[in-house]
């Protein structure tokens, strides 16, 4: 599972929105919008770890309505910041077999919600979902 914190308010990047009231915490399966109490004008950070089945290069992709930003061992890797409709970033890092810390970073500010996340494995040619299974929180 990982980490959530979510947050309710006005943002029109991620840095701002950790700024906005912290109005929940708790742990989920995986990073998901379906339980925000709001339609508009919230934000979720999820912390945790991510099992990393393989030595090699990793893509990520963040696809998001509005902004998001996925950090792995503490350097950004997909920047999708911003108030946009949905779109995908993506981003690569050089990651060794193991655990590995991720923060993802998700708000919400007019109209159209919208977060999902996958990985492309080295030597793979297509994105696939990040398995429930490969999440920890510590």
């Amino acid at each position: 599972g990982v980490n959530y914190t979510y947050h309710e308010g006005n943002a029109t990047t991620t840095a701002l929105m950790l700024k906005t009231p912290v109005v929940e915490k708790g742990v989920m399966p995986e990073p998901t919008i379906a339980n925000a109490r709001l339609t508009d004008h919230f934000g979720y950070e999820y912390t945790g770890h991510i099992e990393v089945p393989a030595d090699g290069i990793w893509e990520f992709l963040v696809k998001s309505d509005d902004g998001s930003a996925l950090h792995i061992n503490g350097k950004l890797v997909v920047d999708n910041d911003g108030g946009h409709a949905a779109v995908a970033a993506t981003g690569r890092v050089a990651l060794a077999k193991g655990q590995h810390k991720f923060r993802l970073l998700y708000f919400e500010d007019y109209e159209g919600e919208e977060l999902s996340w996958a990985w492309k494995a080295p030597g793979k040619s297509e994105f696939e979902p990040i398995p429930v299974e490969a999440l920890y929180c510590k």
